[in-house]
């Protein structure tokens, strides 16, 4: 069933038919959700697949295989995100957005924590934030403590563009268009917060502990006895 709903989405069979092909993929996801899957575009194949609600890109699944996140390797797929903008301006939100969610349960892992009930980015956002100890709440720096405040709201926002905006169930070119210029706010500011998770997780933890059996992820410089928050 998988390899026919994503052959018949091939969007190179709906050239000049776009608005129809957003539509078909609008319904099929309204009824794909209640048996737990959802059909999202895939950037890094250029075509539609049908995954389990709530899956990571296929460049996170491969990546997590062999070593944890590099801040180098998620700048890296938030450039190409980046460069969908241009193309596909909700794709790219959608995507940008997606990766912090697997960013988060990558880390929660890495913790061997479970990951929240509700999976949207900004509990798994909060989750991660509490386990590193960087909620607003728990600074006594007050400019610390708004600046990480500032970024929780921006994670609330990127996640309302992404259901208001986003591709992940269809969308059309209507009043509501989402602006290249927008959706390449949300991408960077989806960028510096999954990169300061990531820098974060990997200062606080053991060297041996935060890699994987691929190269080193510390951060050149930085070490955990020299962060204080």
């Amino acid at each position: 069933m998988k390899k026919i709903v994503e052959y018949l989405l091939d969007p190179r069979d709906w050239v000049g038919n776009e608005e129809k092909h957003a539509l078909l993929i609008s319904e099929l996801n309204d009824y794909l959700f209640h048996d737990g899957y959802e059909v999202v575009y895939e950037a890094s194949l250029r075509r539609y697949v049908m995954r389990e609600l709530g899956g990571e890109p296929v460049m996170l699944r491969e990546a997590h295989k062999s070593y944890f996140f590099k801040p180098a390797a998620l700048e890296k797929e938030f450039e190409r995100i980046l460069g969908s903008i241009e193309t596909d301006p909700p794709d790219a939100v959608t995507s940008a957005c997606s990766l912090v969610e697997s960013v988060c349960k990558h880390i929660l892992d890495r913790l061997g924590l479970p990951h929240p009930s509700q999976k949207t980015i900004s509990h798994l956002v909060k989750s991660v934030m509490e386990h590193l100890r960087i909620l607003p709440e728990g600074q006594t720096d007050e400019g610390f403590r708004r600046l990480v405040g500032g970024l929780r709201t921006v994670v609330h926002e990127i996640g309302n563009m992404r259901n208001e905006f986003g591709d992940a169930h269809g969308h059309t070119d209507g009043p509501q268009h989402l602006t290249r210029t927008h959706a390449k706010l949300a991408v960077g500011s989806a960028a510096t917060i999954a990169t300061f998770l990531v820098e974060t997780f990997e200062t606080q933890m053991p060297r041996e502990e935060a890699r994987g059996p691929g190269p080193d992820t510390i951060v050149q410089g930085i070490r955990a006895k020299d962060i204080t928050f």
